[in-house]
């Protein structure tokens, strides 16, 4: 399971990881628009939208975690 920063339209729309620094906290992707958590759910990948804030983003990655 990942989180994904997606860019803005000046940008090309280009997708990146999100990194974590060691205490666990997100670094924030400079210029990103919204955020989507990418997890395997039946034998299929799947994307969801965790919104425009990384700490929110966060908070729904967490959620997906088993």
């Amino acid at each position: 399971m990942q989180l994904y920063a997606q860019l803005g339209k000046d940008q090309g729309y280009q997708w990146h990881v999100v990194s974590f620094a060691k205490n666990g906290r997100p670094i924030a992707v400079p210029g990103a628009t919204s955020y989507f958590v990418r997890f395997t759910e039946n034998g299929h990948r799947t994307t969801e939208n965790a919104g425009k804030d990384i700490n929110e983003a966060t908070v729904i990655l967490r959620r997906r975690e088993p």
